[in-house]
């Protein structure tokens, strides 16, 4: 039986890359300037998802010279902002990670010594590919390197031997071959230093999207993402013809699309969301299944899973009987009122939902599926929005690093 007393939360890490990029995809000087990329627009997918079902999320925001650039593009950003403002939400780790220079010579000892395959080297070419712009504006910093990579080349040169020495740049030689170059040294080694800082109890890794193929299944994370993939196939279901970009994005994020007239919009209806009393009882809930499964006891993510798995297979039936009055293959004609429906009204209309664990979360997948299927064509959405045509190729997420 699940606490209801227990009041730790775990938290969250996100990479900086993700808010990073997020940040970027809600400025809409820049985006004006410098065009809207497919990745800027994943990022932003992944934050708003990542703010809504989270309760308390950490990034890292070194203050070392090599830091400086990265954090005065940040602090010019309006999410930048708002996230340095929002304290009881984020916290910011001032104190690096890759600060104890042993620390890195054994993580980068680590990664050459590990197979450089063929898989290896396609997932750290997706990692790469959808980093590719996310600080090409900030000054002194490439897609091809950065100073933080070429610190921790250069601490383990002056640290190894001859064969180390020689092992390193045999691995960087492996890496350009494979059109990969160090920074796939960089994504490696910033994965295995998030993961040996969060060795601590209550604090799990969130990866930006791109690293998510090189690491194994996070199971304390399995709750959100199970989630959200149910919601997804229900949306996909429900859509004809289907919206192929929306089926890369969070049906979070899709939600808080649904009503926005300007960029900043996306985040003002995250916010409201977030601060739903239906979230927080999400967020209550799924903390309290996480913090068992973080101490080794996996039983009430079973039960829950098992419990909405029969409920969610005519989820889509209860609300469409109740939202829409027609459904066409270009549109979906709904029938909203003040008050979406309520967790009650799914669980007196729908015969497979039991009263077990899970129902209290009901409600919140009632909003976010409504409001996410009000979109049908999210490219159109996102045009109307920053006011410009866009085109996102997906073709390279087809089948590779994604669940279709």
């Amino acid at each position: 039986m699940i606490n209801l007393f227990n009041k730790k939360n775990p938290i969250v890490q996100t990479d900086f890359t993700t808010i990073m990029g997020a940040a970027n995809a809600l400025n809409l000087a820049e985006i004006k300037k410098n065009g809207f990329t497919l990745t800027s627009l994943l990022n932003l997918s992944q934050f708003i998802e990542t703010f809504v079902l989270n309760s308390k999320i950490q990034f890292e925001y070194g203050q070392s010279k090599e830091w400086e650039s990265y954090r005065l593009a940040f602090e010019t950003k309006e999410l930048g902002q708002f996230i340095l403002s929002e304290k009881d939400t984020f916290k910011k780790t001032e104190v690096q990670i890759d600060e104890n220079e042993e620390i890195v010579i054994s993580v980068i000892k680590e990664i050459i010594s590990e197979e450089l395959d063929s898989l290896k080297l396609k997932c750290l070419d997706y990692a790469i590919k959808f980093r590719n712009g996310t600080y090409s504006a900030i000054h002194n910093i490439q897609d091809q390197s950065n100073p933080v990579i070429e610190r921790y080349i250069k601490i383990a040169k002056d640290n190894f031997n001859l064969e180390e020495n020689n092992r390193l740049e045999n691995y960087i030689q492996k890496l350009k071959n494979g059109n990969v170059g160090i920074l796939g040294l960089f994504v490696q080694a910033r994965i295995k230093l998030i993961q040996r800082s969060l060795k601590s109890d209550f604090k799990i890794y969130n990866p930006h999207f791109s690293r998510q193929p090189l690491i194994s299944n996070e199971l304390q994370m399995e709750i959100h993402s199970w989630n959200m993939e149910q919601l997804s196939r229900i949306r996909t279901e429900m859509i004809e013809p289907i919206d192929e970009l929306g089926k890369e994005l969070s049906p979070v994020f899709l939600a808080c699309l649904s009503k926005a007239k300007y960029p900043i919009d996306i985040l003002e209806n995250a916010i409201n969301l977030r601060n739903s009393s239906f979230a927080k009882q999400y967020r209550e809930l799924c903390d309290l299944i996480t913090l068992d499964v973080m101490k080794g006891d996996a039983t009430n993510l079973v039960l829950y899973k098992a419990n909405l798995k029969n409920a969610l297979k005519d989820f889509n039936e209860t609300i469409l009987n109740n939202n829409v009055t027609e459904v066409h293959k270009s549109q979906i004609e709904f029938r909203f009122n003040v008050v979406p429906v309520t967790g009650k009204y799914i669980i007196e209309h729908s015969e497979k939902i039991s009263k077990g664990i899970g129902t209290k979360n009901y409600t919140m997948f009632s909003n976010v599926l409504q409001n996410s299927i009000s979109i049908v064509d999210t490219l159109k959405k996102l045009n109307d929005i920053y006011k410009q045509d866009f085109i996102f190729d997906t073709v390279i997420l087809t089948g590779f690093g994604r669940k279709k």
